[in-house]
């Protein structure tokens, strides 16, 4: 025992010198102090993106590390990057030889753990045309949108409730995963099969724990101990319930495909077992079972890892965002979030946030609401610019849902695109019915209505009245008296139940006519909350639809009658109405009650600056 420590230092010393002139005679990147047997692994503490960050400032952007008995490179620089997986993505294409590759990736025969050669070229060429190909995610692109709007769903019906969305996250990938590989769902609603969807979480939970490296992938001599031991008895009886379970799924739609109920293949979207199966029908003696459960792992293994990627994604989103900006040349933006964009600043009042984000960054700013661009100019030269120079480009307004409804499909003035139909509706405002011989020759609507609101208020002079409802008011009689020559407010109104209705059909348009999320996001359109929207949008739209049509119906009536013919002749102050009923009587075929319609709500928006 004497010699034996005496020995010791001995063997280190001879062992560093070794170490040292190896290190010089290789050639290889600078590397910290290593020791016997371990290695590096003494450097590592958590988390391990700040240690290696560490190594990297000090030794450089390439460092020679050695986990236990495992070489490692470490590189920060990302030209020293794209040249390893581009000039040498051979000899970087290998992965170790790890204890769950082995337990876990059929003895290192799936794509994500075979060596580099035949056998893996042949699964990554099945992978990327047959599996993972554009073709094959975009027949499936419908799975995503149900899932995404399962778990969108999911989120705002408990929007009063604190949300694990790692979870929700993780929930909804594998959902996704398991739709496209066999065609169910294992967590949330619509479960099929509660007994199989608790097995698949078991299998799922239990790949996860064991899925970590452990330090008898590095120290192989520890292997041998009790306890690697019992991980690799884990890992095999996991194997055995993964291969179980990915079995029954396999000979589940063999059994389908064989009586021809498989819902999928109907519908031209084949699951990924089903196309893997075509496969084994063409080479059976290639595509046996084993290989089509280890083709089925590749979903998995890519798709239990977009968890861990979502802040990549986003970090990528970001940098390409910022670097279209430059490209396009865009105005001053602040920072946006994916798919939200901007809307994560607005508060109200709104002007005051806009001056805050002019104030800070400039006189035009670019932001995001959602998918719709947005310019924000507090510059008077420049929205001069804007609205001469370049109006056309700022004609068109964004279709909103209510523009959809309440604008007769982006038909109205308000809301249709710039173009002929444009122009047309333009014209016939500007010189048939906003004109100044028009408005000057129903000015005495406007007196009268003047008259009728000093008096009411003369007669209220020791109470206190609302203004804003009296001036609210005066606007809508005077409108109303343009169009349809009649009065919904306050006294002489000829027909109550018609101003009742006339007002629920005006609060109504007031209490849905703003703008709503599903206006900037697509996407929550399809949503029970804008679902509900919609439908009280479109029967509004028949609600006002049938008033407005009354009143035309009414006003050609009277045009038939002897006394209207009369009193036409006495030079009587037409109503808007009138008007284009006469415009339509010259061109029907243009000037539909539709298109009379869409021109009565001109004169309505109008009226309110």
């Amino acid at each position: 025992m004497a010699s034996l420590f005496f020995y010791i230092p001995v063997v280190l010393a001879v062992y560093l010198f070794t170490k040292h002139l190896l290190h010089k005679l290789q050639n290889l990147p600078p590397t910290p102090f290593s020791l016997p047997i371990f290695g590096h692994l003494y450097l590592f503490k958590r988390p391990l993106h700040r240690t290696l960050s560490k190594i990297s400032h000090r030794y450089g952007p390439i460092v020679f590390l050695r986990f236990g008995s495992r070489p490692v490179i470490l590189v920060s620089s990302l030209s020293v990057a794209e040249e390893c997986f581009s000039k040498n993505d051979i000899i970087f294409a290998n992965r170790p030889r790890l204890l769950i590759g082995k337990c876990l990736g059929y003895n290192f025969t799936t794509v994500a753990w075979s060596p580099y050669g035949d056998h893996w070229r042949n699964l990554r060429r099945i992978s990327s045309l047959e599996l993972l190909s554009a073709h094959r995610i975009q027949t499936l692109s419908s799975l995503h949108l149900e899932e995404v709007k399962s778990l969108i769903c999911g989120l705002l019906n408990r929007q009063d409730d604190i949300v694990d969305m790692r979870t929700a996250f993780s929930e909804f990938t594998l959902n996704l995963m398991m739709r496209m590989i066999s065609g169910k769902r294992y967590y949330g609603d619509n479960v099929s099969d509660l007994e199989e969807a608790k097995r698949f979480r078991h299998i799922q939970k239990e790949t996860f724990r064991l899925s970590a490296s452990t330090l008898g992938d590095y120290l192989q001599f520890m292997r041998w101990f009790g306890n690697f031991k019992r991980w690799e008895k884990s890992m095999m009886e996991l194997q055995r319930e993964r291969d179980g379970f990915m079995q029954s799924l396999i000979e589940e739609h063999k059994n389908q495909m064989k009586s021809g109920t498989c819902s999928t293949s109907k519908e031209g979207k084949k699951t990924l077992i089903e196309v893997l199966l075509k496969l084994q029908e063409t080479e059976p003696e290639y595509y046996k079972d084993e290989l089509v459960r280890g083709l089925m792992l590749e979903s998995p293994t890519t798709m239990d890892l977009l968890v861990f990627y979502i802040p990549i994604v986003l970090a990528v989103y970001i940098i390409t965002r910022y670097l279209l900006n430059r490209t396009q040349n865009l105005p001053p933006s602040p920072f946006s979030l994916p798919f939200f964009g901007h809307l994560y600043l607005l508060k109200t009042p709104l002007y005051q946030t806009l001056s805050k984000v002019s104030n800070r960054y400039g006189p035009v700013v670019f932001l995001r609401f959602g998918s719709h661009p947005v310019l924000v100019v507090s510059s008077p030269s420049t929205a001069e610019e804007c609205f001469s120079e370049n109006d056309i480009v700022f004609a068109n307004r964004p279709h909103g849902i209510v523009g959809e409804y309440l604008g007769y499909n982006f038909t109205s003035i308000t809301w249709a695109s710039y173009g002929h139909h444009w122009r047309n509706q333009r014209r016939i405002a500007s010189l048939e019915l906003l004109s100044t011989h028009r408005l000057q020759a129903l000015s005495n609507i406007r007196l009268e209505e003047v008259k009728l609101m000093i008096s009411r208020l003369f007669n209220k002079q020791g109470e206190i009245v609302d203004m804003r409802t009296t001036f609210f008011e005066l606007t809508l009689n005077i409108m109303m008296r343009m169009i349809a020559g009649k009065r919904y407010y306050g006294e002489n109104v000829e027909d109550l139940e018609e101003a009742n209705r006339f007002r629920e059909i005006l609060e109504e348009t007031f209490r849905l006519g703003t703008s709503t999320l599903a206006d900037f996001m697509p996407i929550m359109r399809r949503f029970g909350r804008y679902k509900k929207l919609e439908k009280r949008l479109m029967k509004l739209r028949r609600d006002r639809d049938e008033f407005m049509q009354s009143l035309i119906e009414e006003e050609k009536r009277k045009m038939k009658t002897t006394d209207y013919c009369y009193s036409s002749s006495q030079d009587r102050k037409k109503t808007m109405i009138e008007v284009l009923l006469k415009l339509q009587e010259m061109e029907p075929e243009y000037y539909k009650d539709d298109i009379v319609k869409g021109l009565m709500l001109v004169r309505f928006i109008f009226s309110f600056p």
